[in-house]
């Protein structure tokens, strides 16, 4: 007859234990050392009602939270400005969250996001990571100075015959 002792009890608690601690180790080591040094390039196709048909096949290439640094390394940034230029996107928009714990990194990402390539311009709006860090508009600034147009609470027409309208929130911490 096989006895559940003592023992038995806390030596399976203890395994248990310290494989839910691998476990956990291993998902963050994950999340945090090798996810970030791994581009996503999604595609999508959207189909709009009423569409005006000189927008018909418009190509968008969508960037969002690059966080220079301690996240994202310029080398990994390079790469996706190459990749979105491979792409050959009609307009290039930029949703935010350049930087995380330092608004000077700015600098040294401006020149990176500079070299996106549209044929109707890039276009950017800041994020709250942004804001809070940022608020007497270095990012703007920096990304300006790549040609770069920012849009703070304004709205604009591009793409062909400009019946395209962007619009720019500012954020809200």
């Amino acid at each position: 007859m096989n006895s559940f002792t003592r023992r038995k009890f806390l030596r399976l608690g203890v395994e248990t234990l310290l494989s839910s601690a691998l476990a956990g180790t291993a998902a963050l080591s994950h999340a945090n050392l090798i996810e970030p040094q791994h581009l996503v390039l999604e595609r999508r196709r959207i189909r709009l009602a009423h569409l005006d048909p000189a927008l018909d096949g418009l190509r968008i290439a969508l960037m969002s939270d690059h966080h220079l640094f301690p996240f994202t390394s310029k080398k990994l940034l390079e790469a996706a400005v190459e990749q979105t230029n491979a792409l050959r996107p009609d307009l290039v928009l930029l949703a935010g969250d350049y930087v995380c714990t330092d608004a000077e990194s700015i600098r040294e990402l401006g020149p990176i996001l500079g070299r996106l390539s549209a044929k109707y311009g890039v276009f950017a709006v800041l994020g709250n990571h942004d804001r809070a860090l940022d608020p007497d508009q270095l990012i703007c600034g920096q990304l300006r100075a790549q040609s770069i147009e920012v849009l703070i609470n304004r709205v604009l027409h591009t793409g062909p015959l400009d019946r395209l309208f962007l619009a720019g929130l500012d954020s809200i911490l």
